[in-house]
């Protein structure tokens, strides 16, 4: 999908439109308040092309996202911003999919789809959509797969057309932490390598 707007090679991702821009991290380790470029979406969920995996495959050996997480006190979707955003990664809207059963209409993923064997040990029970298996991974797919689902055209791709709100556009805010001023660029450190970016890093430069 994200080919209809870039070359595979192009390092971007995507995320859902009614996935707003949120400042950087969550709850008390929030930096940038107020400020355009310290907003990114989470990834709720992400997609990524080859070109953004193929940019951020060393940070991920070096155990780039767990870092980050551990820094911000994160889980992985909420960190997952943090990481993109230091990458200066653009982000383009997707548009809503249909939905599943008992699912907003403007959702394209939720939480607790996952093993079947593993269901019955939920606390959270009470979100179980429908009939049996209709919140494992089997269950979703096959539901997916009904033709009565649609997908989406490429031209609604994104919600809109013009630039202003095709994209999530303020990715360089990471250029104004301690953490880029002391080791510049991600993209340029070395195999193995992660300067991991603390709270105290990106609030720095914050005025």
């Amino acid at each position: 999908l994200l080919a209809e707007l870039h070359p595979p090679d192009f390092p971007m991702a995507a995320s859902p439109y009614n996935q707003e821009a949120k400042p950087i991290g969550h709850g008390r380790k929030t930096c940038g308040k107020g400020m355009k470029q310290f907003l990114y979406p989470w990834g709720q969920p992400i997609f990524y092309s080859r070109g953004a995996m193929k940019m951020m495959e060393k940070g991920y050996r070096a155990n780039s996202l767990v870092s980050q997480c551990a820094a911000f006190d994160l889980t992985h979707d909420v960190g997952n911003q943090v990481l993109n955003w230091m990458y200066s990664l653009p982000m383009a809207k997707l548009p809503p999919l249909p939905s599943l059963p008992l699912m907003r209409d403007d959702y394209i993923g939720n939480h607790w789809v996952g093993r079947e064997d593993m269901r019955s040990q939920t606390r959270r029970k009470k979100y179980k959509s429908g009939g049996l298996g209709s919140w494992s991974f089997y269950g979703t797919h096959k539901k997916w797969m009904d033709p009565k689902l649609k997908h989406p055209r490429v031209e609604q791709l994104v919600t809109v057309r013009d630039e202003e709100h095709k994209w999530y556009p303020n990715v360089t805010g990471f250029h104004q932490t301690l953490t880029y001023e002391q080791h510049g660029d991600p993209q340029t450190w070395e195999e193995g390598q992660w300067f991991t970016m603390q709270y105290s890093d990106c609030m720095v430069h914050v005025v």
